[in-house]
């Protein structure tokens, strides 16, 4: 699940109560009162996290059972049986949490792999249906007065209103028993309950904000006798672009005629394309509130003797195994390879990728050195719609580079080999780290790679399973963590401060009242956007405006939602402040300076592939509090900016810690509530389950670069962490 060993989400924490109210808005429960019991066993069974273990067990039946239970502060259930080593005792407990959330690892010393059970009384003044919103990390069930009502076993971080029911209420006392399962990381329950007017408008305003939704799916695209993004100026002419489904789009905006313009590489406007080469189009409308609708594709113009498609895109398709019949392979493989031929050259051709990569080659010169990441068609596209954006928003003139890293008098530690003893370790701590990864790698099956400094010299570096030093995967959301410290050096060098509207320097985003989108909104989850990658990512073009299309929907400062939007919003800005493509500002203003070199990168929010040194790297320069060897990235004032804070400090009713791009790691040895490290241990989780840990307050360095967490994750890396801690001197 995406940042839940980050103890994603805490994004349960939203501002709406839980009440249940009717025209007259009577509260018929008090977003506090409840009483859970746990935890109890959820072990993970063999065909994956979606068929967790006890979802389907009934622990309350000595209770009288899950239908019949109304469980009480003083209750305890004690169970046994095949598989547990001794009986286990799990007690109740009232609890009065800030809103609709219950964050069950709050309460419980014990949570991966663990199940328990949360229960409320509901006052109505009258027989009515009620309305239930309810989020929820993993899977949930829900009994209304003993109905099994709501039955939904997933693996997701706690979002607000996920899941959506009605249930009937009787006039007095209703039970409300649910039911929540966990996988590892994070463990919550946000339920909010509405009836009479109060359902109406929340149905209302969930109804709008979907519908602001559906128009930002729309899409434009190729219509016509030639649809291919990739195109002969002959007889056909270039591709007409229009709406995909332009009744849609009329039912939910009305009609909006577009104005396409075409722009050559030189960025120069052409009524339509003549010479061969790379061509941008630029497709302008209005929404019904005159809101500007800007959109942008690339597109390749064919010379008239073609570019050997035909050649470039040949497939072979030697014989793949089991389950294709060998002999039959061999009869069938020349065909099968003419088609596949036929489906890639399709592909180039009707793709707007394809078109990048064939303007990319047709452009290309001998530079005497390999292309790098920043020299791939996707960021050299990149590259020539930033430019145009600029260019037609009249602020080709107003960006300014960032500066470079200040040399510092006295350095600071960089990643290096050096004794256990100057690392302030045990003698045996590489042995006895290495011993435990070892067997974890055996266990699991899972290969991975570790970085352990401390004082920045090396204890371990060493790969588990079949792989080496240079495996590189992707670290999922701990690109969020790098990201964050890009973005703190637009804060050093004042080119904007965390509470600053973007509006400011994104055109059409307001800078003033409640829909005035802060960089914090946006690095800290309080947006309101939602998902990861939508809408093309960073490589939209006009990313930022899609996201103004749908501002209406948005409620910055409402609620703690995860999210990977708001990282790649915040990558547009920095885009505009610099006039730099934002991969290649990446490289250029954080990779490259410390060393790391052509990162496959796709997102801000995920999708940075990465080793194990060049993420101990990172983290050293975490420790380092922004610096790294003599180049000093961000100053010590810039650098506490970024870690995690309370943030209903500046959002009443969003309480949970959070920072830029990083989180607190403040985990427990077993059995215990005394921490494994220090208390201001940051980094950012993984879905992937790479690790990022770094101790300011003992300088030490943690990562671990995998693909999955595979089996015995939270066992291990729990020993894993504990190994590391017992080592230290």
């Amino acid at each position: 699940m995406e940042a839940k060993i980050a103890l994603c989400l805490l994004a349960m924490l939203c501002l709406a109560s839980a009440v249940v109210g009717a025209s007259d808005t009577t509260k018929l429960h008090r977003a506090g009162d409840w009483v859970i019991l746990g935890p109890f066993p959820n072990p993970e069974r063999s065909e994956g996290a979606k068929d967790r273990g006890a979802f389907d067990v009934d622990y309350l039946a000595p209770l009288g059972g899950e239908t019949k239970a109304r469980i009480k502060p003083d209750d305890a259930v004690t169970i046994s049986g095949p598989g547990l080593s001794s009986a286990i005792r799990a007690e109740a407990k009232a609890i009065r949490p800030d809103g609709p959330a219950i964050d069950f690892t709050a309460h419980f010393k014990e949570t991966d792999h663990k199940l328990a059970y949360a229960y409320c009384e509901i006052e109505s003044p009258r027989d009515q249906e009620a309305l239930f919103l309810v989020g929820s990390d993993d899977g949930v069930k829900v009994w209304v007065n003993g109905k099994l009502v709501h039955d939904n076993l997933v693996a997701r971080a706690a979002v607000a209103r996920q899941d959506r029911f009605n249930a009937r209420l009787r006039k007095g006392a209703n039970t409300v028993l649910c039911k929540v399962e966990n996988g590892i990381g994070g463990w919550a329950l946000i339920m909010e309950a509405y009836a009479g007017k109060e359902a109406d408008d929340i149905l209302a305003e969930m109804q709008a904000a979907e519908n602001a939704r559906a128009f930002l799916r729309e899409e434009i695209d190729t219509v016509g006798p030639w649809r291919g993004y990739v195109f002969w100026n002959g007889w056909m002419g270039p591709p007409v672009f229009q709406w995909r489904n332009p009744g849609r789009v009329n039912e939910l905006q009305g009609d909006i005629p577009l104005t396409v313009r075409w722009f050559n590489s030189s960025l120069n406007e052409v009524k339509a394309p003549e010479k061969p080469g790379r061509y941008m189009v630029y497709i302008e409308g209005k929404m019904k509130d005159g809101t500007p609708i800007r959109r942008a594709v690339t597109t390749y113009c064919d010379p008239p003797e073609g570019v050997g498609l035909d050649g470039m895109a040949k497939v072979t398709m030697p014989y793949p195994g089991k389950p294709f019949d060998e002999k039959a392979w061999a009869e069938i493989e020349h065909r099968a390879s003419s088609d596949a031929t036929r489906i890639l050259r399709d592909a180039i051709i009707e793709t707007e990728s394809g078109a990048k990569l064939v303007a990319a080659l047709f452009e290309a010169k001998a530079t005497g050195a390999p292309a790098t990441v920043t020299e791939s068609a996707e960021v050299i596209a990149d590259d020539y719609q930033l430019a145009l954006k600029l260019k037609l928003l009249g602020l080709t003139d107003k960006v300014k580079p960032l500066a470079p890293p200040k040399t510092l008098d006295k350095p600071v530690p960089v990643l290096r080999e050096g004794t256990l003893s100057e690392a302030g370790m045990k003698p045996d701590a590489k042995e006895k780290i290495d011993a435990v990864c070892r067997k974890w790698a055996e266990d699991s099956g899972e290969p991975f790679t570790i970085l352990v400094a401390r004082n920045g010299v090396i204890v371990t570096h060493e790969a588990f399973g079949p792989v080496g030093l240079d495996y590189r995967t992707d670290v999922m959301s701990i690109t969020k963590a790098v990201s964050g410290m890009l973005f703190s050096r637009f804060l050093d060098q004042g080119y904007c401060g965390l509470d600053d509207p973007i509006g400011r320097v994104v055109p059409g985003f307001p800078t003033k009242g409640e829909k005035a989108l802060t960089y914090r909104h946006l690095l800290t989850h309080t947006s309101g956007v939602e998902g990861h990658g939508e809408w093309g990512g960073i490589h939209n073009p006009w990313l930022d405006n899609v996201i103004l299309n749908g501002l209406d929907a948005l409620h910055p400062g409402r609620m703690h939602m995860y999210n990977g939007m708001g990282y790649d919003l915040a990558g547009k800005a920095m885009e505009y402040m610099t006039g730099m493509s934002i991969v290649r500002l990446i490289h250029e203003g954080l990779f490259r300076p410390l060393g790391i070199n052509d990162v496959p990168l796709d997102d801000l929010a995920y999708g940075a592939n990465l080793t194990s040194r060049e993420l101990g790297i990172l983290g050293q320069w975490l420790v380092n509090h922004g610096s790294y060897g003599d180049k000093q990235f961000i100053s010590e004032e810039t650098f506490e900016k970024l870690l995690p804070t309370d943030l209903s400090k500046y959002y009443p009713g969003v309480k949970v810690d959070w920072g830029i791009g990083l989180t607190w790691f403040r985990e427990e040895r077993a059995g215990s509530k005394d921490l494994i490290f220090g208390p201001r241990v940051i980094g950012h989780g993984s879905a992937s389950s790479c690790i990022l840990r770094a101790d300011l307050d003992h300088n030490l360095v943690v990562v671990q670069v995998r693909k999955t967490a595979g089996p015995k994750y939270a066992e291990y890396v729990r020993q894993f962490f504990q190994t590391i801690a017992d080592s230290m001197l």
